[in-house]
């Protein structure tokens, strides 16, 4: 059986980040606290079967993208109570239609519709969500539509190497983030809509990512050393809009995560709000080089 290069180099860079992580975490634990450890353990299975599904490419990708989509789905659908069967059913005719469009028809005419309602819809949310609007739930799934068909399209260009780039800077954004803001971190720059989000590990989040977009380089040899580094601090600044945004609905709704499904790291879309955001920011500004 052949092996996919891009997935094989996720998989061992990913394997040396997350041991030296652990390492460090254990090390530092009585001053940045003991719930780091778990997560990371958390990270690991999330790059392993993200690495499987990159390396069988194809359905084998969209199917996992699928499910990620169904279970966010679910917890946003739980926001407002029980929903009636044909609500469901309205509100996923507007969100299916996208993740297929991405897997069988990546055209441009759809793709730049996508684009540019995805930001209408998301602005939208961000200034004008009230709690217990019906039409609440069709607006979700029709950004959950949206956000995860632009990573079936970039699990189909050049082999998903596009997905290792694009997760690899948001992921390793959100933990060394997250790591730094326990650690020193001071200064609360969102203090009402994101308590734990501090000066120190925003910054530090947004350093690690330009960095991690370079060692993840050979993933986009189109791109030159400016437009890596450039990808790198967009897809950390948009990534963290998107986290923002996901904690606004949180904190309208008064919940302080989506589920408990990945246990200490919360639901599925409390670790995929800065991934559709950033999946954004990258196909809307470079997917045309590729």
């Amino acid at each position: 059986m052949s092996f996919n290069p891009a997935a094989v180099r996720f998989l061992l860079l990913w394997s040396i980040f997350l041991v030296g992580a652990l390492l460090i975490s254990i090390l530092v634990s009585k001053y940045a606290g003991k719930n780091f450890t778990p997560r990371l353990w958390v990270w690991l299975a999330i790059v392993v079967l993200l690495s499987v599904s990159i390396n069988f490419g194809g359905w084998y990708f969209f199917a996992l993208t699928a499910c990620v989509f169904a279970v966010s789905y679910w917890e946003l659908s739980r926001l407002d109570g029980p929903i009636g069967f044909w609500r469901n059913i309205l509100a996923l005719s507007l969100a299916l239609p996208w993740l297929a469009l991405a897997q069988l028809r990546p055209s441009p005419q759809w793709i730049s519709s996508a684009l540019i309602l995805f930001f209408v819809a998301v602005l939208y949310l961000a200034f004008f969500l009230k709690k217990g609007n019906p039409w609440n739930l069709f607006l979700f799934a029709l950004i959950l539509g949206m956000g995860f068909s632009f990573w079936i399209l970039l699990g189909r260009q050049g082999g998903a190497r596009l997905v290792v780039f694009v997760f690899s800077i948001t992921a390793i954004h959100d933990i060394l983030a997250f790591f730094f803001g326990k650690l020193m971190g001071r200064l609360h720059i969102f203090p009402r809509l994101s308590p734990e989000k501090t000066l120190v590990g925003y910054l530090g989040g947004v350093f690690f990512a330009v960095l991690a977009a370079h060692v993840f380089r050979f993933a986009v040899p189109e791109l030159n050393t400016f437009q890596v580094t450039a990808a790198g601090l967009l897809i950390a600044l948009f990534g963290s809009a998107g986290d923002l945004l996901a904690s606004k609905v949180k904190r309208i709704y008064g919940v302080k995560d989506f589920s408990s499904i990945l246990g200490l790291m919360g639901g599925m879309l409390d670790r995929c709000d800065s991934l559709l955001s950033a999946g954004w920011i990258f196909s809307i500004i470079f997917i045309d080089i590729f």
